[in-house]
């Protein structure tokens, strides 16, 4: 369940590390997708897909975990449920349009806080004798992204100017606070999530 970042061969990669050191068969359920968030209220777009790679908040996160618990006829079986969530919650626009650290760690707590915990508590109900992982997450922009035409048309796409500030930021400003508000939500998320 959770933000679909990886492809299916790395998903099989993890089953099969999986099945090497437990020395058991692994079957899985994989309900991530790209771009899921936490919560409905985090959702303006309600398109779907069926396919994981298409970046969409819908079906939620919380919509996974249903489904998973649909699939399994007795969840007390479930082993192991690896999670990552929040980071889509958190949003790249409002990423890049967090005027200082303060405003990214308040609106990181709030979207890896209490949603967080909520879903938690819901799979460790759902299933019980599971082991949950909750994964942590990169940095969304660093040192290593290259500063390159893809940046500079999200900077022009999601950017907001203050309303009284007719001024242009330059892109390199634009990658400089991109890096520190990624840095920053690195930061406090792991802070967030390790409180889970």
């Amino acid at each position: 369940m959770g933000t679909r970042t990886e492809s299916r061969e790395q998903t099989h990669h993890v089953k099969l590390w999986l099945e090497k050191i437990t020395g058991r068969r692994v079957v899985e359920k994989i309900q991530a997708h790209s771009g899921a968030v936490i919560e409905r209220a985090s959702v303006t777009d309600t398109h779907t897909s069926s396919k994981p790679e298409v970046n969409l908040g819908l079906p939620t996160i919380n919509d996974e975990l249903d489904s998973a618990i649909r699939f399994y006829a007795d969840t007390s079986q479930v082993d192991l449920v690896l999670i990552s969530g929040c980071g889509n919650d958190v949003g790249v626009q409002n990423l890049l349009n967090a005027l200082n650290s303060g405003e990214v760690d308040n609106m990181t707590q709030e979207k890896c806080g209490k949603p967080v915990e909520n879903l938690l508590r819901r799979i460790t109900s759902a299933f019980p004798a599971a082991q949950v992982i909750l994964t942590g997450y990169y940095p969304f922009f660093s040192e290593e992204t290259r500063n390159d035409f893809v940046l500079k048309a999200l900077g022009r796409r999601f950017f907001k100017t203050q309303a009284n500030d007719d001024s242009r930021i330059s892109s390199q400003e634009l990658f400089e606070r991109l890096k520190s508000n990624s840095r920053q939500c690195h930061q406090a998320s792991n802070t967030q999530l390790a409180r889970q």
